[in-house]
């Protein structure tokens, strides 16, 4: 991004969606709403594989009900690439804004099944960095907490 101090360096929304996806419970409201903006973007019409991308990346009833609003060719694309609940819930929100309940518990589990599976993927990452980090501080081969950081090697 070009600024009046030059240029920074910034992320893009598809890999900080990546980087998001930890233990935290609380980012995951926010990646729904990154996938969301993602649609936000000048850049046009988005390709089909966009909107996989987008249902594979949200995790909150409003935010699914919002997707499919703005883009209703997504229901297709729901049922018959991603998953068949989160299909029949955008077919019927579209038809008359509701939904069952029956259908919005099975979702919301489902979003739950996804997040479990990305929280012990993110444990299971750091599991043995950790580990290698407490050998290091165990032998003396890190800095000391809240020391100061001079920038010289």
């Amino acid at each position: 991004m070009e600024t009046e101090w030059g240029t920074i360096r910034t992320i893009g929304i598809k890999p900080l969606v990546e980087l998001k996806k930890t233990q935290r419970l609380e980012d995951y409201p926010i990646i729904s709403k990154l996938a969301l903006a993602w649609f936000d973007q000048p850049e046009g019409a988005p390709p089909a594989a966009d909107f996989l991308w987008a249902l594979q990346n949200i995790y909150t009833l409003p935010e699914l009900a919002v997707f499919f609003t703005e883009h209703p060719a997504a229901v297709a694309v729901a049922t018959g690439q991603f998953h068949r609940e989160v299909g029949e819930f955008g077919r019927q929100f579209l038809a008359d804004g509701e939904v069952p309940k029956t259908v919005e518990m099975r979702v919301g589990a489902a979003f739950q099944s996804r997040i479990s599976e990305l929280q012990l993927a993110d444990r299971q990452y750091w599991r043995d960095i950790i580990r290698r980090l407490k050998v290091l501080r165990g032998a003396g081969q890190l800095m000391p907490e809240g020391g100061n950081v001079s920038g010289k090697i």
